[in-house]
C-alpha cells in the first residue's frame, strides 16, 4: 500500500427485518435446522465421514427353500439305489427307483430377531421293501440367503453331501454350521446381483455353480450324481 497504515476500519452491514409469520422468517428457521440436521443425517447413512472402509455384520436370512433331492444306495452296486427329489426332470428320468419320503422342516429364532438361528430338517425315505442294504446317502438341500442391513443381497445357496458306512445304517444325522465364503467385498449399498458376476461356462455346460440357476439345477444334479441314475 505504499506505505501507508489502516487508521481507521469501519464495517458497513445491512439488516432486513421481516415479521415473525412471514416467509423470510420461516425460511431462516428452516435453513438453520437444515444446516444441523443434514450434516447429522450424513454421518448416520455414511457410517462417518472420514470412512473409506469398514466392516459390517449381519446374520443372513436363511430360509429353506423346500427343494432338496434324496438317494439311499448299496455303494457295492450301482443298479440298488432308490430316491426322491422335488425337481420333475430327475423323478421322470428313473421313476421306477423313486419312493415317496416325509419331510418336515422347522425354523428356530432363539432371539426373536424374526430370523432363524437353527433349521431342522427330518427326512424320512420308505425303505421296507428294499431288497439292499443301505449304507450310501446322498443328499442335497437349496436355501435362500438374504442380506438386508448395507446391500439387498439375494442368493439360492445349495448344500450337498455323500456320506457311505461300511455297514449298513437305518438312520442318518447331520449337523453343521453353514458358512459362506465370498472372493470379494460385498458392497457397501444398493442391489448386489450374483448372477453377473459368475462367468456362464464356455462349453455351454449347465455344472452348478457356473451361473445354474434353480431351474437348471436337474441337470447339474444328474452330472454330479455319484452313481448312474440315468439307464443305460
Amino acid at each position: 500500500m505504499g506505505g501507508l497504515a489502516v487508521v481507521h476500519e469501519e464495517i458497513i452491514t445491512r439488516t432486513y427485518c421481516a415479521p415473525r409469520c412471514s416467509v423470510a422468517y420461516l425460511w431462516k428457521i428452516f435453513a438453520f435446522l437444515a444446516s444441523l440436521i443434514i450434516p447429522l443425517l450424513i454421518c448416520i447413512v455414511t457410517q462417518g465421514l472420514w470412512k473409506k472402509t469398514n466392516t459390517y455384520l449381519e446374520q443372513p436370512r436363511i430360509e429353506y427353500a423346500h427343494k432338496s433331492f434324496f438317494l439311499v444306495a448299496d455303494s457295492s452296486n450301482a443298479t440298488a439305489y432308490c430316491f426322491w427329489s422335488s425337481y420333475q426332470e430327475l423323478n421322470d428320468a428313473d421313476s421306477d427307483h423313486l419312493v415317496m419320503p416325509i419331510i418336515e422342516s422347522q425354523e428356530i429364532d432363539r432371539d426373536n430377531d424374526g430370523k432363524a438361528d437353527e433349521i431342522l430338517i427330518s427326512a424320512t425315505l420308505h425303505t421296507q421293501n428294499l431288497t439292499f442294504p443301505v449304507n450310501n446317502v446322498f443328499f442335497y438341500l437349496l436355501f435362500n440367503v438374504n442380506l438386508e442391513y448395507r446391500s439387498v443381497y439375494k442368493m439360492e445357496l445349495p448344500i450337498m453331501g455323500y456320506i457311505e458306512h461300511l455297514t449298513e445304517a437305518p438312520e442318518v444325522s447331520i449337523f453343521g454350521d453353514m458358512r459362506v465364503k465370498s472372493t470379494e467385498p460385498l458392497p457397501s449399498h444398493g442391489w448386489f446381483d450374483i448372477s453377473e458376476r459368475i462367468p456362464e461356462p464356455e462349453d455351454g455346460t449347465t455344472l452348478f455353480g457356473n451361473g445354474t440357476d434353480a431351474a437348471e439345477v436337474d441337470a447339474s444334479l444328474i452330472q454330479l450324481f455319484p452313481l448312474d441314475l440315468l439307464p443305460s
